[in-house]
């Protein structure tokens, strides 16, 4: 793994998404790929911070690493074809459990480490993801809509997950919300769902997911959220 001083090994992950982008952020059409992530990933997080005048603390810089393991060899290939292009690369990692995924909308120059691991015999290559932008679009979160509706809701989200096969559930606690898979043309695939629990999983071709409705919903990977006086409480 790359020398990093604030290395955190952290399991769970079971699922990575990449798409390619250009330089200004524009998805490069049928450039993504999909895998399953079969060991730890490192992460690391630092920042630095000044004393104001009236004693506190203010963050000035920020720093986000990532290094996730990836053993499927076409995807390593496609990987390194992508580099070739200058193409930069926004992923997703998801938790398969209770834990936090890894949301990566900063275009990232792909930066790829071979590693042996050494308890298990597996070798394959580390992709890593660094930031250095304080404002990064970067999120560590159980809400899969976490950086595609930070503010207000506008009625309407799309998060790019070209991740067939996995099932996201979306929760409203007052209205109906919709899910549909899109393909890269941005047309809908198949049938969408609709109701206030709605369990969801993508179909094949998938690269992004539309939700809509009167409310915000909580997009999470696991089912049945139950509420207690109001509130959503997850299980």
């Amino acid at each position: 793994m790359e020398q990093h001083p604030n290395w955190i090994l952290r399991g769970g992950l079971r699922h990575l998404a990449l798409w390619a982008v250009s330089e200004s952020g524009v998805v490069i059409p049928g450039a993504h790929v999909s895998t399953g992530i079969v060991a730890d990933a490192g992460v690391a997080e630092s920042g630095e911070t000044r004393t104001l005048s009236n004693g506190r603390l203010q963050e000035v810089a920020r720093s986000v690493s990532i290094a996730v393991p990836i053993s499927d060899l076409a995807v390593v290939q496609d990987l390194r074809l992508w580099r070739s292009l200058g193409y930069l690369v926004r992923a997703a990692m998801i938790h398969k459990g209770r834990g936090l995924h890894v949301l990566w909308d900063e275009p990232a120059t792909v930066v790829l480490r071979s590693f042996v691991d050494g308890r298990g015999g597996m070798s394959g290559v580390r992709l890593i993801l660094e930031t250095t932008n304080f404002d990064a679009p970067v999120a560590f979160t159980e809400d899969l809509l976490a950086l595609a509706v930070p503010g207000a809701w506008s009625g309407t989200a799309d998060v790019v997950l070209p991740a067939p096969g996995l099932t996201v559930y979306a929760y409203a606690s007052n209205q109906d919300v919709t899910i549909e898979a899109r393909g890269a043309n941005g047309l809908a695939i198949g049938q969408g769902k609709t109701g206030r629990t709605v369990p969801f999983t993508l179909p094949p071709s998938t690269f992004s997911v539309r939700f809509t409705g009167g409310e915000r919903p909580t997009v999470l990977t696991r089912p049945t959220p139950f509420v207690v006086d109001g509130g959503l409480v997850l299980p």
